[in-house]
């Protein structure tokens, strides 16, 4: 009888490497170059569920009026770092999700990474234009 040994066999596996949003906006000065951006993307959205009002929650809304308001708050907070940063990427996620600009997580991670991108773009670029 022969036995053969399939534990030494290498089994082929993808991997991709994630990135989340808070491994690509990390400080108020990551805040601070997207935050024109991002409050365009913001100023586009009509209609949004409101926010349950809570002890914990600093910046509510009730309609995209308010909205409006409370995300430039939390972005001027953040960037003078009253607000933490980490936070902040999850206030900005509720509202992608709940405002249907992003359908998840990911769809999320991925705007910023592009918005991130776009911004170092234009900032490299801002003495040829």
């Amino acid at each position: 009888m022969m036995m053969i040994l399939i534990l030494v066999m290498n089994q082929r596996v993808v991997a991709v490497r994630v990135k989340y949003s808070h491994q690509i906006i990390r400080t108020p000065e990551h805040v601070a170059l997207i935050a024109p951006y991002m409050r365009d993307e913001m100023h586009e959205i009509e209609h949004i569920l409101p926010t349950i009002l809570s002890k914990s929650a600093r910046y509510p809304y009730h309609n995209a009026e308010t909205l409006h308001a409370s995300f430039d708050r939390a972005t001027q907070d953040t960037i003078t770092g009253k607000y933490p940063v980490r936070d902040w990427l999850r206030f900005a996620k509720r509202i992608y999700i709940c405002s249907g600009k992003a359908k998840d997580d990911s769809e999320f991670n991925t705007k910023m990474m592009e918005m991130k991108q776009l911004a170092n773009y234009i900032e490299a670029n801002k003495n040829e234009i």
